[in-house]
Formats: C-alpha cells, sequence, structure tokens
C-alpha cells in the first residue's frame, strides 16, 4: 500500500492471511526479511529488518492459525575490553542491533546471531557479535538458554 509493504504468513489454499509478521516496512529493508520455518512446521522466526538493524520474532501454530512469542532482549555482547573502553570513552548512539534468526535445533530451540554497534564519544566505531541459543518452554515463553561466539567486530 501507499505506506509499505505488509508481509504475511498465506494459507496457500483459502489465500487467507494466517498472521501479519510486520505493516508498513519500506523498501529496502523488506527485502532484508528473513523467514526461518522450523522443520516440524509448528513454529516459525521472522527477522523484519529496519534502518538500524532489525529484531525476530517467533509464531508458534495454533489451531486457529499463529501466536507470537516475544524474544527476550539479548542485552550487551561487548567484550570485556570493550566495556573498559565504553566505560572510559562514553556512548554517543548506538547505530545497529541485529538479531537474525540462523537456524532451529532438534530440541526446539532457536539459534540467533546478535550484532551490534555503537559510536563512542570520541568518534570511534566499535562492534560485537554474539550467538545466542533461545528455548520455549511448554507454553511458548521465550529464554535465553546460551549465548556463545562473543567477539568484538571491526567497522
Amino acid at each position: 500500500d501507499s505506506y509499505g509493504y505488509k508481509v504475511q504468513l498465506v494459507e496457500v489454499s483459502s489465500r487467507k492471511s494466517v498472521v501479519e509478521l510486520a505493516a508498513n516496512v519500506a523498501y529496502p529493508p523488506v527485502k532484508d526479511c528473513k523467514l526461518l520455518w522450523a522443520p516440524d512446521s509448528q513454529r516459525v522466526a521472522f527477522y523484519e529488518a529496519n534502518r538500524r538493524g532489525g529484531d525476530t520474532t517467533v509464531y508458534f501454530r495454533n489451531d486457529s492459525g499463529f501466536t507470537e512469542s516475544a524474544v527476550p532482549k539479548l542485552g550487551g555482547c561487548a567484550t570485556a575490553a570493550q566495556k573498559k573502553e565504553l566505560k572510559a570513552k562514553g556512548v554517543l548512539k548506538f547505530i545497529e542491533y541485529n538479531a537474525v534468526p540462523k537456524e532451529w535445533l532438534k530440541s526446539g530451540a532457536l539459534v540467533l546471531v546478535d550484532d551490534q554497534g555503537w559510536e563512542t564519544m570520541d568518534g570511534e566505531l566499535r562492534g560485537c557479535t554474539q550467538t545466542v541459543t533461545i528455548a520455549f518452554d511448554a507454553k511458548h515463553k521465550a529464554s535465553i538458554a546460551r549465548v556463545s561466539e562473543r567477539k568484538a567486530k571491526e567497522y
């Protein structure tokens, strides 16, 4: 429409939308969106891109369509050296945050790659990346199960 693109899951046989994943997404961010189905087709992770990165939302299939399950806040990924630098210099602004779905595990957990970037008060660009495993309980409540591969990112 005139405000941007809608991203929806559509049932092929009826051509009806079963869940709206995003509304008013501008181009070019809409081309960077990503949909990752779980092998059992009962869950889907949707990455919605925006001007400064993007976020992932998870949807679980139910009798009437899909229900959303919020991904927990991932926290910072700065390394020990970066934390020391941030304490000394301070952050002028955050310039990037991405939480992109990488894969569904056999356990039902979702692996995300989390990239973050910021500018220090003296104009230096810094960033970090981490791999985060998100587990879901029987009621689809999400929690951080594991954080690994935390490292500094170069700009």
